[in-house]
C-alpha cells in the first residue's frame, strides 16, 4: 500500500471484526464507566461536529421558541451527551449475557397497551434510547415483534447494526 507503507490496508470485513471485538469488551465494563465514557464521547462530539451543533440549535429554536438561547443550548449539549452515551450502550444492548441486558433495562410508563391482544404501532423518536427501547420491547412483549429502521449508507456498518438489532 504506497499511502500507508508497512501498514496493511484493512477490508471491510476485517474492519467490522475490529469493531465487533471492541464492543464486546465495553460491554463486559460496568455501566457506570460506560456512562462515563459516553460523556466524554458526547463531549468530543459537542466541540467537533458543529455543523450537526448548528443542525440542533435551529431544530430546537423552531420547535421550542419559548425557551432562551441558553436553556436551548444546555438541551442541545445534553442531547450530544446523551447520544455518546447510547452509541456505547449497543456495546451491552448487543453483546452482553441477556440476564445483564434485562438487569439494565427499567420500564417507565403505562405498559397496558402492550399486553392487548392485537397489532400494536409504536412511534419512537430517533438518536437516543430507540436501542434500549427496542431491545426492552422485544425481551417483554409476547409474540413477534418488528421495527422499521433507515437503513445505513455504509454496507459493513449495516450489517453491524443489523446483526445486534436481530439479536
Amino acid at each position: 500500500d504506497t499511502k500507508n507503507p508497512g501498514r496493511p490496508e484493512q477490508t471491510p470485513s476485517s474492519m467490522l471484526n475490529l469493531i465487533i471485538i471492541v464492543l464486546r469488551l465495553l460491554a463486559r465494563l460496568p455501566l457506570s464507566c460506560l456512562r462515563a465514557a459516553g460523556h466524554g464521547l458526547g463531549w468530543s462530539l459537542w466541540h467537533l461536529a458543529r455543523k450537526r451543533r448548528r443542525v440542533v440549535a435551529v431544530n430546537l429554536q423552531k420547535c421550542m421558541p419559548e425557551l432562551s438561547e441558553s436553556e436551548r443550548e444546555a438541551l442541545a449539549y445534553r442531547h450530544f451527551v446523551v447520544f455518546g452515551q447510547s452509541v456505547l450502550d449497543r456495546a451491552w444492548l448487543w453483546h452482553a449475557p441477556e440476564a445483564l441486558v434485562r438487569q439494565r433495562l427499567r420500564w417507565v410508563g403505562d405498559q397496558q397497551a402492550l399486553k392487548q391482544p392485537g397489532p400494536l404501532v409504536m412511534f419512537a423518536p430517533h438518536f437516543v434510547g430507540l436501542e434500549a427501547g427496542g431491545m426492552a420491547v422485544a425481551l417483554h412483549v409476547p409474540g413477534p415483534v418488528a421495527f422499521i429502521f433507515v437503513g445505513q449508507s455504509n454496507p459493513a456498518v449495516e450489517a453491524l447494526v443489523r446483526q445486534g438489532r436481530e439479536r
